[in-house]
Formats: structure tokens, C-alpha cells, sequence
């Protein structure tokens, strides 16, 4: 995979999440980090580095630029991961600390540059200069920083997604947290580059570690822009769920209130008009829901009380959820001059404290009404109140 791939996927992640620079404290530090981090690897990038080195007129600026904002990455993910886990105050110790030795590097970083080797006609001063005693000083005070904010990162985050509930943050956690180690795979490999060009050395293996490196970059760069779509994916699998439950209900719904028509509140839209409301979904499905319930209980309330007693009877005792299916079924095959208005006791079987759970109950009670037995029982009992 390329870096322009790479950076492609991360930019765009960043578009979709620049307006949560006007959110929550932790959706604008999640946005910052982002942007840092994409801003940075946008840096790596052979082509852009030219182009924007001699707009400004200073060598090598674009490494410098590229340095302090990877810095910067890290010290607010640092924030950014004490913030979502609600870290106390001795968990935000240690990060307090790589913050505090991280923004000195930056400093440091900004001393050195403006005495470093530096020509346009040489880019890039650590593969040209490298055994220059103060591009060393430079590249070596980098990686040592870098190794301790991905050391750091790695251990708060390997503590935290293990203990997280299952979810995207959680996902999100893991992904950050492998990505954080590949970065280590990649400071070594590019501490050993500096090594070997500040002493002059030259091994077999150089070029393999170099190209090893760059990869291990690039791969957790991926890795944190797809960190950042975790939220994304979550909303999308969401919306799609409740579009599927909204359809799921359609025959219960359809069956239902059919028979006992006053209970809808308004026509439901069109099926393309649903699948386009992606925010009223939510609200289309409790709606859906709740109109099920009540045709349920005005149904179940024509039911006459000897009806309900036969199937009752005729029922495993304590299978609330075989009654209700069955005296509906009975409900619907009822005559208008059989039917009656009385007191019902229905749902008493069903525990859904959300949405997700009245759905699951719901499907669970048009699954019932399907059951051979209970269609037999219902069947039975019609027979049984005929005159």
C-alpha cells in the first residue's frame, strides 16, 4: 500500500471529523489528534516536501514541520485516552510526565534545526548529513521521544481496551494500542539507520531495515486513520440494524393493526423514504413498536374472558409468551359480534428495558404466533367459542 493511499483514507477521515472541533472536550481533542497525525504523515511524502519548502524559502522545513506535529499527536493523545477512560489522578501521572518531556524535545527540536546542515539541492538532512554530530543530536532526541510517548501510549491503552466494555471504543483502544507498537518496530529500525550513518557504518541488513521501517509507518498510520472511522462504522452498522428491525416488524405490524386500525398513529412512509431518513429511523422503529404494542392490547382486549380461560388451560402453565400469541391469534379470527371490551393482561412476559429489547420481544411474539402448537391451541379454542 502506498502513502498516497494512505493519506487519502486519513484525510478523508479527517473531513468527516473536523466539525467535532465545535463538539465535546473529547471529540475535539479526538479531532485534533487526528489532524495532527494526518498533517504529520503528510510530511513523509517525497513530493509535497519541495513543493513546500520552497514556498516558504527554508530547507528541510517540512521534517521539522513533520517532528513537532507527531509530537504534538502523541501529547494529545496522551489527553485524549486520561479523558475517555476517566483516568484518576495517579493513572494521569505518568502521562503528565511524557507530556511535559515531550513538549521539551519539541523545544529542543526547534533550537537545533536553525544550526543544522541544511541546503536545498541536499533534502532531507538526516539520509545526507547523518554523521553530522548535530543532525545525530537532532534524529536521536526525535526517536527518543517518540519511543517514549508510543511506550507510554501502549501501556495506558493495552490496560484500558482489555478491561473496556465490548464496543467502538474498545475497538478504537486496540487498534491505537497495535498501532503504537508497529511505531516501536519502526524506531528501532530507524534508530539503527542513525546509528550506522553517524558512525559511518554499513551493514547487509541496512536496506531491509530501512524498507522494514517505513512499512511499520505506514501501517500504523492506516491504522490510526481507521481508528478514527470506528465511530463511523458504529453509527452505519446502527442505521443498518434499525432499518432491518424496522422491516422485520413489518409483518407483525401489518397483521396487527390491520385488525385494530386505530392504533396507528400515521400512515408509515414510503419504503424508499425510509431507507433515506437516516435520522428518523430510530424514531420510525419505536414508533413501529409501540403501535404493535397497543393494537396488541386492544386486540387482546376483545378476547372474551371464558376464550382467554381455554387458552389458558389448554397452554404449559407459565408460558406467558405462548398465552399472548395465542389469544391474539384468537383475537383475529374473532367475529365483530363475538368480540368483546374487557380488562387484558398482556406483555407481563416481556422484560425489555430499550429499544433493542422490545424488538427481540416483538420477534419472539411473531415467531410464537407461527408455532404449530400455538396455532393448534388457537384454532382449538375458536372452535371451542363458536356457537
Amino acid at each position: 500500500m502506498t502513502l498516497a493511499v494512505v493519506l487519502s483514507v486519513m484525510w478523508l477521515v479527517v473531513l468527516w471529523r473536523l466539525p467535532g472541533l465545535w463538539g465535546t472536550p473529547q471529540r475535539r481533542i479526538g479531532t485534533i489528534v487526528l489532524l495532527a497525525v494526518t498533517a504529520s504523515a503528510t510530511t513523509l511524502h517525497l513530493d509535497i516536501r519541495p513543493v513546500v519548502d520552497r514556498f516558504f524559502g527554508v530547507p528541510d522545513l517540512t521534517i521539522l514541520l513533520g517532528h513537532v506535529l507527531a509530537l504534538v499527536t502523541i501529547t494529545t493523545t496522551l489527553e485524549l485516552a486520561a479523558l475517555v477512560t476517566n483516568a484518576d489522578r495517579s493513572r494521569r501521572s505518568p502521562l503528565r510526565r511524557s507530556q511535559i518531556a515531550l513538549s521539551v524535545a519539541m523545544v529542543c527540536l526547534c533550537v537545533l534545526f536553525p544550526v543544522l546542515p541544511r541546503r536545498f539541492e541536499q533534502p532531507d538532512f538526516g539520509t545526507s548529513r547523518g554523521d553530522d554530530i548535530r543532525v545525530f543530536a537532532y534524529l536521536t532526541i526525535f526517536q527518543v521521544c517518540l519511543a517514549i510517548g508510543m511506550v507510554t501510549g501502549r501501556s495506558f491503552l493495552g490496560r484500558h481496551w482489555r478491561s473496556a466494555r465490548p464496543g467502538p471504543l474498545r475497538t478504537a483502544m486496540k487498534l491505537l494500542w497495535l498501532g503504537s507498537t508497529l511505531v516501536l518496530g519502526y524506531v528501532l529500525g530507524r534508530s539503527w539507520a542513525i546509528l550506522t550513518q553517524g558512525f559511518g557504518l554499513h551493514t547487509p541488513a541496512d536496506d531491509v531495515i530501512l524498507v522494514t521501517a517505513r512499512y511499520l509507518l505506514q501501517a500504523s498510520l492506516l491504522l490510526a486513520g481507521v481508528s478514527g472511522l470506528i465511530p463511523l462504522v458504529h453509527r452505519l452498522r446502527r442505521l443498518a440494524r434499525r432499518q432491518a428491525d424496522y422491516q422485520r416488524l413489518r409483518g407483525l405490524w401489518t397483521t396487527l393493526t390491520t385488525a385494530a386500525p386505530a392504533t396507528v398513529l400515521r400512515p408509515p412512509p414510503h419504503p424508499l423514504v425510509t431507507l433515506l431518513s437516516i435520522r428518523s429511523t430510530e424514531l420510525l422503529l419505536y414508533r413501529r413498536a409501540v403501535e404493535i404494542r397497543d393494537a396488541q392490547v386492544e386486540l387482546a382486549g376483545r378476547v372474551p374472558p371464558e376464550l382467554r380461560d381455554m387458552t389458558k388451560t389448554a397452554l404449559p402453565e407459565g408460558d406467558e409468551l405462548a398465552l399472548d400469541a395465542c389469544v391474539l391469534l384468537v383475537a383475529l379470527e374473532l367475529d365483530h359480534d363475538q368480540a368483546t371490551i374487557s380488562d387484558s393482561d398482556v406483555v407481563s412476559w416481556s422484560s425489555a428495558v430499550d429499544l433493542d429489547g422490545e424488538v427481540a420481544s416483538l420477534m419472539a411474539l411473531a415467531s410464537r404466533m407461527r408455532d404449530p402448537v400455538v396455532t393448534g391451541v388457537a384454532a382449538q379454542v375458536r372452535s371451542w367459542g363458536r356457537p
